[in-house]
């Protein structure tokens, strides 16, 4: 089953940012490794911030009303150094038994990262539904934390990178309702989690209304690039739009493909509209010469990837090219890949095969093949 998300980005840059001004600056205290450790966490360097925490936390007074939550802020950035062992061993002073439990103000919080670690340390069944039942126990209070916020989306994205397509619906139900309460800042994470509870629909059920859906957030998608004012958050929402593209094209292809089938029980797909940018934020073919472009068609003997989990759907990949007078590949930028991204790595394998070419009876003398922006669509059966 699935072994990468199918809207899967690195943490967001809006994200990044919440998480470096949330870090606590601990100024004015002596203790060993707190200068060290706020002077790294400004920056996003959490590795070397986490450094700092054993050292730091030895000698400071846990006596001091703040211990509480230096304890979650030093199992936070080891969290988000990757150190989950550290993490969890500062979220112990933070459980039922643990010294500073009883002088927690955000236990439920807490209890999120305590189970967003144990998650990490290791994926099963029974951790997984400790954390959807923490950030459930966490949902009913009116605000929200970058603790949860990580831990809603880590949620989702770990059923879907182990296959737990049923779980899906809940878990992304669970990251939209936190990241709505995020206002603008959490519209990317809300649209991607939005997205994944649709992919996951598709995949298991195979369905014309998973395609309609992937229609309808494409062009919501597409609504938002055009009025958010935050060049940061537009650059992701671009990358996501892309993402909801291939999905949909993925979707309509698969339907329409077992549609002529004799004795399909697929309902008959309708191809919709996909929506464009009005301000123009999305590539279009263009070229810098003179002369027009030549009809043309792109020749490639592409490899295409296999994947049990996924058999028998059909896999898309969208890649944008820049093409030589020659028609061949000056450079290119893999724009989506779905189901999985790994797919789009197999096809990127093969792009120095793919040539160009014009269209028969083209006189190349009148025309270029010299295009920029040119959009490419790939798709293909899972075996």
């Amino acid at each position: 089953m699935p072994s990468s998300s199918p809207c899967y980005m690195p943490l967001s840059v809006w994200l990044q940012r919440l998480l470096a001004l949330c870090l606590i600056s601990f100024s004015g205290y002596s203790s060993a490794g707190i200068a060290e450790f706020n002077a790294a966490a400004q920056t996003g360097d959490y590795v070397a911030a986490a450094r700092e925490t054993a050292s730091a936390w030895e000698s400071y007074d846990k006596s001091r009303d703040s211990a509480v939550t230096i304890a979650r802020e030093f199992a936070f950035v080891n969290y988000l150094a990757g150190d989950f062992e550290a993490a969890a061993s500062f979220t112990a002073h933070l459980a039922d038994e643990g010294v500073l439990a009883g002088r927690d103000d955000q236990p439920l919080t807490s209890q999120v990262l305590a189970d967003l670690i144990a998650l990490r340390l290791e994926s099963t069944l029974e951790s997984r539904s400790a954390l959807a039942q923490s950030l459930q126990a966490r949902l009913p209070e009116e605000e929200v934390d970058n603790i949860s916020l990580l831990a809603a989306r880590a949620l989702y994205s770990d059923d879907w990178g182990h296959g737990r397509l049923a779980e899906i619906e809940a878990s992304s139900a669970l990251a939209i309702a936190f990241f709505e309460r995020a206002g603008a800042s959490g519209l990317v994470e809300k649209r991607r989690a939005e997205l994944m509870a649709v992919a996951a629909e598709f995949v298991r059920w195979r369905n014309v209304r998973s395609y309609d859906q992937f229609v309808d957030l494409h062009n919501a998608i597409v609504a938002d690039v055009d009025s958010i004012e935050d060049e940061i958050s537009r650059e992701t929402l671009i990358a996501l739009k892309w993402i909801a593209h291939a999905w949909t094209n993925s979707a309509f292809t698969y339907l329409d493909s077992v549609n002529p089938q004799t004795g399909s029980h697929i309902e008959r797909v309708r191809r919709r509209e996909l929506e464009n940018s009005s301000k123009g934020f999305f590539y279009a073919a263009y070229t810098d010469e003179s002369l027009p472009v030549c009809e043309n068609r792109l020749a490639w003997n592409v490899r295409y990837p296999t994947s049990a989990g996924f058999n028998g759907l059909i896999g898309t990949v969208l890649i944008k090219m820049n093409f030589d007078s020659d028609g061949r590949v000056k450079n290119h930028e893999l724009l989506a890949s779905v189901p999985v991204d790994s797919f789009g790595a197999s096809v990127i394998d093969t792009i120095s095969r793919a040539r160009l070419r014009p269209s028969r009876g083209q006189d190349t003398d009148n025309c270029t093949l010299a295009v920029n922006d040119y959009i490419v669509t790939i798709n293909f059966v899972i075996y």
